[in-house]
């Protein structure tokens, strides 16, 4: 069976990120977002009044146009960003005890409100202009704060409505998350996740357990996935390292997948995000997609 691919070119900002450090995420609506050090700011880092000040730009892709927006300095490094309707939320994934380390700008670079969102954060995802969630690694699930929870969900004010510790078990036989590998909030309605240790597939729903997918051992240790019904496109775990995977967990059948780019050259890529049904490949600023709506077996 043919299962090799050609990945869609989504943007190139190479362009508009010469000579910072940055790292590309994923929207909700297939935008792409980078938050960007300012070049020759002393490693975008300046003393004032004595705190340690760092100088962030967002760049947010949509529609094939690039926005800047300028924040203020900030006395903590950022790194995660999400547009939250038509504000950002940006995040330093490390911070003290009860340290605000969340905050939402709006789209002039106007700081609007901040709140402690736990350390060890690993992912942030938003969807809409009321959903974060926020993911957590291991240090950050054995804090002993909030990142305990592996997986919390704030509202846009900073008032937390989930918390996956607290999620009800009901007929669903899983673990705790040590290390929360890889999150894709898919709808208003929709979030799955895979997670350390036995990396079960997890889908909520409404906030509520709804469905468990066993993972396939090339899954263990998968760190990014799409998903779209019982179909699902993603990287491979500890062992399975570059590949890409098509898998229909109904008839558990799965196929590796030769990912080839516009030139019909193997497809070079670092790391991977998954938003919805669409698999995003990153090699620096350059993206590519891979989507379920597209590949079918």
């Amino acid at each position: 069976m043919e299962t090799q691919v050609i990945a869609t070119p989504v943007c190139d900002l190479t362009a508009n990120l010469p000579g910072s450090q940055f790292r590309l995420t994923v929207g909700a609506k297939r935008d792409i977002l980078a938050l960007s050090t300012i070049p020759n700011a002393s490693y975008q880092q300046a003393r004032i009044n004595g705190i340690n000040q760092y100088h962030s730009r967002i760049h947010h892709w949509k529609d094939g146009e690039v926005s800047i927006i300028t924040l203020p300095p900030m006395p903590q490094r950022l790194s995660h960003v999400q547009p939250l309707g038509n504000d950002y939320v940006c995040l330093d994934g490390r911070c003290e005890k009860d340290e605000p380390n969340l905050h939402v700008f709006d789209n002039q670079g106007h700081l609007l409100r901040s709140w402690h969102a736990g350390d060890g954060v690993l992912d942030v995802q938003t969807f809409q202009s009321d959903q974060i969630w926020v993911s957590f690694f291991d240090e950050g699930v054995f804090s002993g704060g909030l990142g305990s929870q592996g997986l919390v969900c704030f509202d846009a004010q900073g008032q937390r409505n989930f918390g996956f510790r607290d999620c009800p078990r009901g007929e669903f036989e899983i673990q705790e998350i040590i290390d929360c590998y890889a999150l894709n909030v898919t709808s208003s309605r929709d979030t799955w996740l895979c997670y350390y240790t036995d990396f079960p597939v997890v889908h909520l729903q409404e906030k509520r357990l709804h469905q468990v997918f066993r993972p396939a051992p090339e899954m263990i240790g998968c760190h990014a996935f799409a998903v779209k019904g019982s179909f699902l496109l993603f990287v491979g775990g500890y062992h399975h390292r570059g590949q890409i995977f098509w898998r229909d967990e109904t008839k558990q059948m799965q196929f590796e997948l030769e990912v080839i780019d516009e030139n019909g050259e193997p497809l070079v890529w670092k790391y991977a995000r998954g938003r919805g049904a669409d698999l995003f490949l990153f090699d620096g600023a350059k993206v590519w997609m891979l989507s379920l709506h597209e590949i079918s077996f």
